[in-house]
């Protein structure tokens, strides 16, 4: 808004003040409006309204010109209004993002401020709409409805999840204790949430059909709760009691064949074992990490495989003796690390390589948490320099990875008075980790930061070797191309931008695409690596600086605005994946969602009494006895395979959920490209359209098989299903 957004704050009571005022306000609004009218916004967010403002209004009335008025009204009103002016009109057309000013800069250095809260919100989200909304809508309907879905709890926690929205929360640019109860807030809904995820898992397995089963055997359970199969490498932890002295068990799918897996460690100790009626006690137990390759798991469905008990003894995988260079690779990528911690990355499919994957730089920051503003004339510390440790993590057949711990050594802050970074230098850590497992398409970079320095940001580089001026990245919803060079380089100061999952650039040649992981904010770099950089800390020391800029002065800066969290001196972790090779925007969402989602692992005995034991309630052998709420036999027959909704086509997942008013449930897709995308849909007996606000659109159809149908381009489409 032109002269921000209260350029008519408050009028003066004094009929020759306020018509000053009012002549100021005009002047100021200049040729911006493009209509008759003239928005004047009396107040801010800061203020209380003005009482006295109708009868200044009033007055302010009879001094202007003919054919001229003042008066109270409402945003809503304004926009009606200049919307039947235009009606008749030429129809000027805008295209791109309105997220430019002529005069003023937008606050995108709340991209990267408090990255630590993103990533917690980025794992609340991805909990809730991903894992917990579809597996129990998969379960509700495979069981009649006999698992109930959990509206309150699911209502509950998005709730607690939105109270973090509000624009100076999840943009970490309040002061500390706002940000200490955000945080907190996050880690409730995270531990609300993991517990229902376990009891949504536990449900798979308490009524799999156990007919033909030991109770010697053991289930291991894998749900996908997204609409499309999934083969992926999967985790999962086996616990044997240790009374049984299993040595050796074999893995068996649905049809009984037998699956290979390796295993990663094996630990003896003790666990809990809770449940609603006895009281909980210990068990001895043999914890195999266990790893395996699941093909094929049903579209929002599960798949349980058997762990049988046998004779033949599994070998741990012992990371070899590091010999460089170290070289993790499968069937489509080669990355290769030397001793001195250069990457180098090939994708065997398409082509592309480059000798020098990433790197780190650090700048010092004179902004505050809504700006990051760099110093003139101090150019960013490229880390390249520094020699990191490089050791084995894992070296298997179905995964690889690779350890590089760096220490890099930062000033330890920035001075406003001088300009200059501080002269001393402190030890900054941070270890990443590379891993790819077994036909994966995209080298998964994991890793943290502890943060010993102030007011500066590190970035982490991806150096793509792509010469493209254009690039394209993830929105809500949607994906945008933008420009390589800032529109509008004398007014910005910051040049990053969002994005809330991928950034691709390509040409002919071949693409790269970066998923991230709560990492929102990126920068295409004119660099001659062709590099995009993402912030993985960025630390400041207060809400807004008094100054607002390098102004050098002798007077200390206000303590309300001081916010000394904020200097995230603390360990905080980034994730991210280099994906080369050329593929959709829909695809890369599909694959970003499984790459934040992994497929979801449960394990129990056949025998479900078996950890559900524990101590007593009373002393005496002879009324000893433990207390179990068995599920009715008759519901326990869900099959050992199974399938739920499905979307065939080249669109996005958003949501699979029961409806608000808790009568039926829907899916929600969106299409992110210009044109239209038919899809299919089927494991629904009938389809209806409905809005965002689920209200039924159209008519009910059947699905008999699959149903056919076209999302728009950039549409969301929503679906009532039967």
């Amino acid at each position: 808004l032109s002269g921000w957004y209260n350029n008519a704050q408050r009028f003066s009571a004094d009929p020759d003040r306020a018509f000053r005022y009012l002549e100021y306000v005009d002047g100021v609004l200049g040729s911006t409006p493009t209509t008759q009218h003239r928005l004047l916004m009396n107040g801010v967010d800061h203020l209380e309204a003005q009482e006295d403002l109708l009868p200044i209004l009033g007055k302010l009335q009879d001094r202007l010109g003919e054919g001229e008025t003042i008066f109270q009204s409402t945003l809503l009103d304004y926009a009606k209004a200049t919307k039947q002016l235009l009606e008749n009109g030429p129809k000027g057309r805008v295209e791109g993002e309105l997220r430019f000013g002529r005069d003023r800069e937008i606050l995108q250095g709340t991209l990267s401020s408090r990255r630590y809260l993103k990533e917690l919100n980025t794992r609340c989200q991805t909990l809730l709409e991903t894992e917990l909304e579809p597996l129990y809508a998969m379960l509700a309907r495979l069981t009649g409805g006999k698992v109930a879905y959990p509206s309150d709890e699911l209502r509950y926690l998005w709730k607690a999840v939105m109270k973090n929205q509000a624009h100076d929360s999840i943009c970490g640019c309040s002061i500390d204790r706002v940000h200490q109860d955000d945080e907190n807030r996050f880690l409730r809904v995270l531990d609300c949430a993991g517990d229902l995820r376990r009891r949504g898992m536990q449900e798979i397995l308490n009524r799999v059909d156990r007919n033909g089963l030991e109770d010697s055997e053991f289930l291991l359970a894998v749900a996908n709760p997204l609409p499309f199969p999934r083969s992926e490498l999967v985790a999962a932890t086996i616990r044997f009691p240790q009374a049984d002295q299993i040595q050796g068990f074999d893995l068996l799918d649905s049809k009984g064949r037998k699956v290979d897996y390796e295993v990663v460690e094996t630990i003896h100790q003790h666990r809990m074992t809770v449940s609603p009626f006895n009281v909980p006690g210990l068990i001895a137990v043999d914890e195999v990490a266990i790893r395996f390759a699941a093909t094929e798991v049903p579209a929002n469905g599960y798949a349980v495989y058997r762990v049988v008990p046998s004779a033949e003894v599994p070998v741990s995988n012992t990371p070899p003796f590091p010999e460089f260079p170290l070289v993790v690779e499968n069937e489509c990528l080669s990355v290769s690390v030397a001793k001195d911690g250069r990457v180098s990355m090939e994708d065997r499919v398409g082509g592309w390589k480059t000798e020098d994957l990433f790197s780190f730089e650090d700048a010092a920051d004179a902004g505050d948490s809504y700006c990051f503003i760099p110093v003139p004339n101090l150019e960013p510390l490229d880390l390249s320099a520094a020699r990191p440790v490089v050791t084995w993590v894992e070296k298997s057949a179905l995964r690889q990875c690779v350890r590089i711990e760096y220490t890099f050594m930062i000033p330890a802050g920035f001075e406003q008075d001088s300009g200059q970074r501080t002269a001393g230098l402190v030890e900054n850590r941070v270890q990443v980790e590379l891993s790819l497992p077994r036909g994966g398409k995209a080298l998964d970079i994991s890793g943290w930061v502890d943060n010993q320095s102030k007011d500066h940001r590190l970035r982490i580089l991806i150096h793509t070797g792509i010469d493209a001026d254009r690039n394209t990245s993830s929105q809500p919803f949607d994906c945008v191309e933008r420009g390589r060079y800032p529109e509008q380089p004398d007014l910005k100061v910051d040049w990053t931008h969002p994005n809330n999952g991928w950034v691709a650039v390509g040409d002919e040649g071949g693409q790269v695409a970066v998923l991230t992981d709560s990492m929102y904010d990126y920068e295409h770099l004119p660099d001659a690596r062709h590099s995009l950089a993402f912030t993985c800390v960025r630390a400041t020391g207060r809400v807004i600086d008094d100054a607002f800029g390098l102004t050098v002065g002798k007077i200390p800066p206000s303590p309300e605005w001081a916010s000394p969290e904020n200097q995230s001196l603390r360990r905080t972790p980034f994730h991210l994946a280099i994906r080369p090779g050329h593929i959709s925007p829909a695809g890369l969402f599909r694959e970003q969602q499984c790459w934040l989602s992994p497929l979801l692992v449960a394990f129990d005995s056949v025998d479900p009494h078996r950890f559900l034991e524990g101590r007593a309630c009373v002393q005496d052998a002879d009324l000893s006895e433990m207390f179990y709420r068995d599920i009715p036999p008759a519901e326990v027959n869900l099959p050992h395979r199974a399938a739920g909704v499905a979307v065939e086509g080249d669109v996005v997942f958003s949501a699979c959920k029961r409806k608000e008013n808790r009568n039926g449930y829907l899916l929600r897709v969106f299409n992110p490209v210009s044109e239209g995308v038919p899809i299919e849909l089927s494991g629904m007996e009938s389809v209806r359209e409905a809005s965002l606000a689920e209200v039924p659109l159209g008519e009910v159809r059947p699905v008999d098989g699959s149903d056919r149908r076209e999302v728009p381009a950039k549409g969301i489409v929503t679906f009532e299903m039967g």
